[in-house]
């Protein structure tokens, strides 16, 4: 049987859901900066995280399923490296020219892992000359997009955390 199983890391991009608690951290970020509330950093904000950007998956679904070689494998989609919660705030800090109100908690949750980065070497030899989107630019997409987004609905993030507590 050929297959192919993806295993997709935190896609974020243009269209992305912004009142959903489960959905790319970018987003609750985002959303604070932009609504002046507190971002909070779980841990000491250092975990790491990969982030992909969409189009980066979407191409790499597209080319797979024109591939004329079997492919039969797990194949990682991610940027292969790794960014902290920090430096992502301070990014998006920086692309919008807003500082953020940010808040360690030292809080954690269960089953979450400390670091992420997506081994994506198998990626670069089914589909050589693939390479991510820089995150910078990758953010810097999603955020014209996100300025051009009516968030009057937009639920604070204190919510989005009881609603993922909860559940």
């Amino acid at each position: 049987i050929d297959y192919l199983i993806y295993r997709l890391q935190n896609v974020y991009g243009p269209k992305q859901e912004l009142n959903n608690p489960y959905t790319n951290i970018l987003s609750a970020f985002t959303n604070s900066i932009f609504c002046r509330n507190e971002a909070e950093l779980f841990e000491d904000g250092n975990m790491t995280r990969d982030f992909v950007y969409v189009e980066d998956v979407a191409d790499t679904i597209v080319k797979s399923i024109y591939c004329k070689n079997s492919l039969a494998k797990i194949i990682n989609i991610g940027s292969g490296e790794s960014v902290t919660l920090k430096e992502l705030v301070k990014l998006i800090s920086l692309l919008t020219n807003k500082e953020p109100r940010v808040k360690i908690s030292g809080r954690f949750r269960i089953g979450d892992i400390r670091n992420a980065a997506a081994n994506v070497d198998r990626l670069k030899k089914n589909f050589p000359g693939w390479t991510p989107t820089c995150l910078k630019n990758g953010i810097e997409k999603f955020l014209n997009w996100y300025l051009n987004q009516d968030l009057s609905h937009y639920k604070d993030p204190g919510s989005a955390m009881k609603e993922m507590k909860k559940k």
